[in-house]
């Protein structure tokens, strides 16, 4: 089931960032971030971003909203929106995305964008989202 993160379910969602940050680069997973696959240590900085973005509205420096695929036994995957850094962006957000291994090519992460891209389109200060992908990573 598709539906926003709520703040008190933010330290299971740093738990799902975490073990899908063990995954990158590692078995048959393609290297989806510039960290390496053994750092994984984010869970404060991502703490801290999700408790005031989660709360804040579309226009503020730090708005985040994030929706997770929910089911038995753990969240599955993510879709993640955030302002950019520039004023001059407002009009745009960044995109995350990310699905555990065993949930991918289940169309998980399609749901996901489909979900964060119907809430945009509701919220005319959103105009474009971003994303940023290795040129690589061709199942994304």
């Amino acid at each position: 089931m598709i539906r926003p993160l709520a703040i008190t379910e933010i330290e299971s969602f740093v738990a799902h960032s975490e073990r899908q940050m063990l995954e990158n680069g590692q078995g048959a997973t393609l290297r989806f971030s510039l960290r390496p696959p053994d750092v994984v240590e984010q869970g404060g900085r991502l703490q801290r971003l999700l408790v005031i973005g989660l709360s804040a509205k579309v226009g503020a420096p730090s708005w985040c909203p994030v929706w997770i695929d929910d089911g038995p036994p753990e969240i599955r995957g993510h879709v993640g929106l955030r302002a950019h850094l520039q004023a001059a962006s407002a009009h745009r957000a960044l995109v995350s995305v990310g699905v555990l291994e065993p949930y991918r090519r289940l169309g998980v992460a399609l749901h996901l964008m489909q979900t964060a891209i119907a809430w945009a389109t509701n919220h005319g200060e959103i105009a474009w989202l971003d994303s940023e992908i290795f040129g690589h990573n061709h199942p994304a």
